[in-house]
C-alpha cells in the first residue's frame, strides 16, 4: 500500500471514530489491513463521530477491514455525491454488515433505509447496526427473479463479501446455508418495502436476476449503483437499465473484472 493511501486510511479512521477509544480501534484495524498487526477476530464496535452518531459493529477480520476501507475510507460509492438526488427511501441489496448502508445514510440522513442480507453471520451484525442508526429495516433474504424459491447460499469467513448462490465450482470449504429468494416487486406489493428511490447492489454475480425481480418498479428509482463481477454481467445490467430509461452517470473499474456502475433516470 502506498504512503498516500496509508495517510488516507489514518485520516479516515480519525475522522470516523468518536473519542480516543473509537479512533484507536479504527487505527488498529487499518494497521491490520496494512499487514502491520495480526487480526484478532471477534466482534467489536466503535462510537461514530460522523452522523449517525451511534455505534458501528464489525469484526476484527480481514473481510470486514477490506469492506470498511473500500466503502468508507476509499469511497467506492462516491459517484453518488455528484448527483442531485433527494431520495426518501434507500434500498441496500447485499447489505453485508451494513457499511454500504452507513455510507448511504450519511449522504441522505433523512431517508428511510431497507437492506437485504441473507448470510446469517453478516445479517446478525447488520441488524445491530441498523437498530443503532434508526429508521432502518433489515430483511434476511436474497433478491432474485423468483419469489419464495429456496436456494443455497455459499459463505466463507475469510472471503470479503464473497457470499453467493451456490454453483458447481465451489470448493468444499464453502459453508452452505439455505436462504429464500424474494422478488423486489413482490416485497413492495406486500408492503414489506417502500418503492425505493435509490438502490445500491452488490450481490456477487446475481445482480441481473435481482433487477429482473423489480418488475414494473424497475424504472422507479432515481438511480442505481451496483458492482458487477464480469464483463457479461456488466453488459447485461447496463442493457437492462438502459432499456428501462436510465443513463450512465459513472462506470468505474475495480480490481479484476469488477466494475462499479452508477446509472440515473434519464430526464
Amino acid at each position: 500500500m502506498s504512503l498516500r493511501n496509508k495517510i488516507r486510511l489514518a485520516r479516515g479512521a480519525l475522522a470516523m471514530g468518536r473519542g480516543l477509544s473509537g479512533k484507536a480501534r479504527l487505527l488498529r484495524l487499518c494497521a491490520r489491513h496494512g499487514g502491520l498487526l495480526p487480526f484478532r477476530g471477534g466482534e467489536t464496535c466503535v462510537a461514530l463521530r460522523q452522523p449517525p452518531r451511534a455505534n458501528l459493529h464489525y469484526r476484527d477480520t480481514g473481510a470486514d477491514a477490506v469492506l470498511m476501507v473500500e466503502v468508507l475510507f476509499f469511497e467506492d460509492y462516491a459517484p453518488l455525491k455528484q448527483l442531485r438526488l433527494r431520495p426518501r427511501h434507500l434500498l441496500d441489496i447485499g447489505a453485508n454488515i451494513g457499511l454500504g448502508s452507513l455510507y448511504l445514510r450519511r449522504l441522505y440522513p433523512d431517508a428511510t433505509l431497507n437492506g437485504l442480507e441473507p448470510a446469517p453471520a453478516e445479517a446478525a451484525i447488520c441488524a445491530k447496526n441498523y437498530a443503532a442508526w434508526g429508521r432502518a429495516t433489515l430483511h434476511r433474504c436474497a433478491a432474485g427473479a423468483e419469489d419464495g424459491k429456496e436456494v443455497v447460499l455459499a459463505t466463507h469467513a475469510d472471503r470479503t463479501g464473497g457470499q453467493h448462490l451456490l454453483n458447481g465450482h465451489d470448493a468444499d470449504d464453502w459453508q452452505r446455508t439455505p436462504v429464500t429468494l424474494r422478488r423486489i416487486d413482490a416485497m413492495i406489493d406486500s408492503g414489506a418495502l417502500p418503492a425505493p428511490d435509490l438502490v445500491k447492489m452488490d450481490i456477487e454475480g446475481a445482480e441481473l436476476a435481482a433487477l429482473e425481480g423489480f418488475g414494473r418498479f424497475l424504472p422507479h428509482p432515481q438511480a442505481y449503483i451496483l458492482e458487477t463481477h464480469s464483463p457479461e454481467l456488466h453488459q447485461g445490467c447496463l442493457d437492462k437499465l438502459s432499456a428501462a430509461g436510465f443513463r450512465v452517470a459513472s462506470d468505474l473499474p475495480r480490481p479484476g473484472s469488477a466494475r462499479i456502475l452508477c446509472m440515473t433516470r434519464a430526464s
